[in-house]
């Protein structure tokens, strides 16, 4: 719908609702995705540690990444 009404060139990026189980299904259609939210509760969760929450936004990140060329 987006690619219809706007310039072909124009990149179309996702960023609403993307997780590890959505990212897929959001990229449809689009060029990529922003990930925000699913971020923030990771670096948010005070029972993790500042290393634990980045190795675990590190996975998050690849696990997406991993979805999406899959």
């Amino acid at each position: 719908m987006i690619r219809k009404r706007g310039s072909q060139e124009t990149p179309v990026y996702v960023g609403f609702g993307v997780n590890e189980k959505t990212a897929k299904e959001k990229v449809k259609g689009a060029d990529g995705v922003i990930v925000g939210s699913a971020f923030i509760n990771i670096l948010l969760n005070q029972e993790l540690s500042k290393t634990q929450k980045i190795d675990a936004c590190s996975t998050l990140a690849k696990n997406i990444k991993e979805q999406i060329n899959s």
